[in-house]
């Protein structure tokens, strides 16, 4: 790869006499280009796949610390349930998907991350356009002017709808199968390679004379 800069050298008449230039090898700088390139498209890819994207806020008022800039991801605006650059990308416009019964704990747990100096994270619901509720977990990290004051926070957010799903679902089987353990009048437990209880049901606590949490982690 090269680029090339010229000019025509001319007389008094405007007679083009020759041309005059310079040529520079950019290669390396095309090759360290495409590298580049390649990374973000990993990159990109790696998001799409693990529904994380990352945003940004430059912070221009203390007082008011996401009312920035703010500025997403291509995979933000999927999560939130818009194509990419569909919308201007706003503070009001994240609040308004933000689930109504969370925007409270979301701009208290920023406040409280300006406050205390420390990284942001929280858990909430957002609503997206069409109505379909997603489960998001946000992490920020808060950069401070020499003075303390905050002047860019870098975040990033993940969709973790289906694995709170998959968590509740296999809750409720433990809960459910520890009924059914707890009315079955037979004595049934577990125990580990040395010997230790780590299951047992009400039966067999009643049958050894202890409460179901004090048999935890004893031998018979």
């Amino acid at each position: 790869w090269v680029t090339s800069h010229g000019e025509a050298l001319r007389d008094a008449a405007g007679t083009i006499l020759g041309l005059r230039g310079t040529t520079q090898d950019i290669t390396e700088r095309k090759q360290a280009e495409e590298v580049v390139r390649r990374s973000q498209a990993a990159l990109a890819q790696a998001g799409f796949m693990a529904h994380l994207g990352a945003w940004e806020i430059e912070v221009r008022d203390a007082d008011e610390p996401a009312a920035g800039p703010l500025r997403w991801s291509d995979e933000v605006y999927r999560i939130f349930g818009y194509a990419p650059g569909e919308v201007e990308v706003t503070n009001e416009l994240f609040f308004e998907r933000v689930h109504p019964d969370d925007r409270e704990c979301v701009a208290r747990g920023l406040q409280q991350a300006i406050a205390e100096k420390r990284p942001y994270q929280v858990e909430h619901r957002i609503v997206r356009p069409d109505g379909t509720e997603r489960v998001v977990l946000e992490h920020a990290e808060i950069n401070f002017s020499p003075e303390g004051r905050p002047i860019r926070i870098l975040g990033a957010v993940q969709d973790i709808t289906e694995q709170r799903e998959t968590e509740l679902a296999l809750a409720a089987e433990r809960n459910l199968l520890r009924t059914l353990l707890d009315h079955l009048p037979d004595l049934v437990f577990t125990k580990d390679l040395g010997g230790r209880f780590v299951l047992n049901n009400a039966s067999a606590a009643r049958f050894l004379g202890f409460s179901e949490s004090e048999m935890a982690g004893k031998t018979a």
